[in-house]
């Protein structure tokens, strides 16, 4: 009695097969980060620039709300070097300024604090109070011409962002500044 079987067949993979798959795939992320990279500086900086706007926003309508003075005042300690007073890297806060110091203290009331993503700068601008910004009980700025720019630790042009506003309700943002780039 002759018995004929069948060939056997492989269901899986030969290790040079999936050698040559996972080299191909190395290959094919290697050409992608470098766009994935600026990606991901645009995407820190913008979230930097959205919180710091809906801060504002928040404050603007907190000393209307309350009827009383709102600053933001630039926080320190955060581990980061700052290297001015007008660097705000650390993050900010906001608060009702009871005592109009400008400077957060036990009489005040918090009502926000941010911290900047990692690897992204904020420097207020403009040289008028570099440490802060006051909203008065109507939710105007008391200072004029401010604007801030945020922008990766190492920079790059199409990474920067500036965002300006006076002492009206208006915050208009900037994309793709340089360094020495100002408000319209």
């Amino acid at each position: 009695d002759i018995r004929l079987s069948k060939p056997q067949t492989n269901a899986g993979f030969t290790l040079v097969e999936a050698l040559v798959v996972v080299a191909m795939l190395a290959v094919l992320a290697s050409l992608a980060t470098p766009p994935f990279e600026g990606t991901f500086r645009r995407y820190r900086v913008d979230s930097a620039r959205e919180s710091f706007i809906a801060t504002l926003q928040l404050a603007r309508s907190e000393a209307v709300r309350t009827g009383q003075r709102v600053a933001l005042a630039r926080r320190t300690g955060c581990g980061v070097t700052l290297s001015a007073n007008n660097d705000w890297s650390c993050g900010w806060q906001a608060f009702i300024d009871t005592d109009a110091d400008n400077t957060f203290n036990n009489s005040d009331i918090e009502i926000q604090r941010v911290e900047v993503p990692s690897n992204v700068s904020a420097f207020k601008a403009s040289a008028v109070n570099p440490g802060f910004i006051a909203f008065d009980r109507f939710g105007s700025v008391t200072q004029t011409g401010q604007n801030f720019r945020f922008y990766p630790v190492n920079p790059g042009a199409s990474e920067a962002m500036l965002v300006c506003f006076t002492t009206g309700t208006r915050i208009r943002t900037v994309k793709n500044v340089s360094s020495t780039d100002a408000c319209p």
